[in-house]
């Protein structure tokens, strides 16, 4: 459900948050976990069913492929912490609702997807980072949860360590 924001600060889109809220605040609730079959996979909080599932590439390339050989040998995927907020995008002047993850053990990779509309169709892939996207490698496994914050300068940004097995760790 949406934040409880009463709007009184002065920034872009404090004006409309009770109206979006309000308009949120009917959606379906919907329970997210991250899992390792290498998925972040997304419930209907009231009957269970499964509405959506998201595989990251860092998944994909970490060998995702293995867990179809009978005889695979258990690995680490999408078993990082989820962050989820809502957050003012000047582009479009509008509020929309913003799921982080990490594949925390799984390897160096974090994704966001916008969640506004929690139904199959209307979930839509905001980005998906492993290590190569990072500049000198920083991005390790990142074991902390995501914040998902508005800065100083009112620009909203995901804050994250760059976690164990980052380059600067070698």
């Amino acid at each position: 459900n949406p934040n409880l924001y009463n709007g009184t600060m002065g920034f872009p889109g404090a004006s409309t948050y009770q109206t979006f809220a309000g308009l949120q605040s009917a959606r379906t609730g919907i329970i997210w976990v991250g899992a390792n079959d290498g998925m972040l996979h997304a419930f209907n909080a009231d009957t269970g069913q499964e509405v959506f599932a998201f595989v990251p590439k860092t998944a994909i390339a970490n060998g995702l492929a293995s867990y179809a050989t009978p005889t695979y040998a258990h690995k680490y995927f999408v078993d990082g912490d989820i962050a989820v907020a809502d957050v003012y995008d000047t582009g479009t002047s509008s509020w929309r609702t913003i799921l982080v993850g990490t594949l925390g053990r799984g390897g160096p990779g974090v994704f966001a997807l916008d969640v506004t509309t929690p139904t199959a169709a209307g979930i839509t892939l905001l980005w998906d980072k492993n290590a190569t996207d990072i500049p000198g490698g920083a991005l390790g496994k990142n074991i902390g949860k995501p914040v998902i914050a508005q800065t100083a300068s009112g620009v909203w940004q995901v804050l994250i360590g760059n976690g164990p097995e980052s380059t600067p760790d070698t």
